[in-house]
């Protein structure tokens, strides 16, 4: 429960990105600090489990410096002053502490149709990220017979090679082009890690579905660095004058919804239907967000927002294969 207010971060730092570095330079920076932060995250998570491999009760010593690390984090944010930005000064009264974000985010997503569409197609993307995550312990180690080191090699080590090489460049082109575009290559991405998955589960015994499921993790961490710069920078970009606090806020909001619902979902899915049938949905699910993240991305293009030029004659040769109307 203490740890849920976690999600109070990231609308924070979101009202610090957008006033206080340039549209220019935004993606590429947050990229090269999800690079060190995935860096540290690395080392620290491999140091933390030589630690508990010698005495399994220092896991109270690594969450208390875990603890004092997030309070000086919070501490150091605090302290940034944001530029540019003016306040409401008036007090806030109870009622308006409960009610007022609830009726923020209805009239966000009312008014704003692109911001709407976004997140309806990130929320589709998300049934996919979450619904599988309960068949994935299952299979790595009932199914495939992986121990904690070859599990770890996967999930802590070879997923996280995307996200800490790839981030800036993701960054980068975040900077460029158009979120819907951006999450449109991002989802398909990741639609290939559970489609690995599946093809891993029909060579078991062959002697390289361990190897399959190292590089399905290898895909994951090349699509997830699309995601984490999305994720953190795309409300940003439609926020544009407006609060892009509430616009997070919203983002926050609807990913915990889905987080409340999506794995327990996955949980029966697995449970009467098994791993594979999981797989598939997964797959369907990030596909699908993606054609309609592309869909949207040529919607906006037909409207005369904010669309690259650079990218006309590839828009072109898309309308030929897949024409609308």
């Amino acid at each position: 429960f203490v740890f849920s207010f976690n999600s109070l971060l990231s609308p924070a730092q979101n009202s610090i990105y957008r006033h206080n570095i340039s549209v220019e330079n935004r993606g590429v920076l947050f990229g090269y600090t999800a690079s060190l932060v995935t860096l540290i995250a690395i080392i620290f998570s491999y140091s933390a489990g030589k630690l508990m491999d010698v005495n399994e009760d220092w896991f109270r010593y690594i969450f208390s410096v875990a603890g004092l690390m997030g309070c000086v984090s919070s501490l150091l944010m605090a302290m940034i002053k944001i530029e540019n930005k003016k306040y409401n000064t008036a007090k806030l009264k109870l009622k308006q502490f409960f009610i007022t974000p609830v009726m923020s985010t209805v009239n966000i997503l009312k008014k704003d149709k692109d911001f709407a569409i976004f997140q309806r197609n990130f929320f589709i993307y998300g049934i996919g990220f979450m619904i599988i995550l309960p068949a994935i312990p299952k299979f790595l180690v009932e199914y495939l017979k992986m121990d904690y080191s070859q599990t770890f090699m996967a999930k802590g080590i070879i997923s996280q090679l995307g996200i800490l090489f790839l981030s800036p460049i993701a960054g980068w082109i975040h900077d460029k082009k158009n979120p819907s575009f951006f999450t449109f290559i991002a989802f398909f991405t990741l639609g290939c890690y559970p489609l690995i998955l599946l093809i891993s589960s029909f060579l078991i015994g062959s002697g390289i579905e361990n190897y399959i499921v190292y590089f399905a993790y290898l895909v994951f961490g090349i699509g997830m660095s699309g995601i984490v710069i999305s994720w953190n920078m795309s409300s940003i970009f439609f926020a544009g004058d407006d609060d892009v606090s509430m616009y997070q806020s919203v983002h926050v909001t609807l990913t915990g919804l889905r987080a409340l619902i999506v794995p327990f979902i996955g949980y029966f899915i697995l449970k009467y239907l098994g791993v594979k049938v999981v797989f598939i949905i997964s797959i369907s699910m990030f596909w699908l967000a993606s054609i309609l993240s592309y869909l949207d991305y040529l919607r906006i293009c037909k409207s005369g927002l904010v669309y690259s030029a650079k990218f006309d004659r590839i828009v072109k040769y898309f309308r030929r294969i897949a024409p609308r109307g």
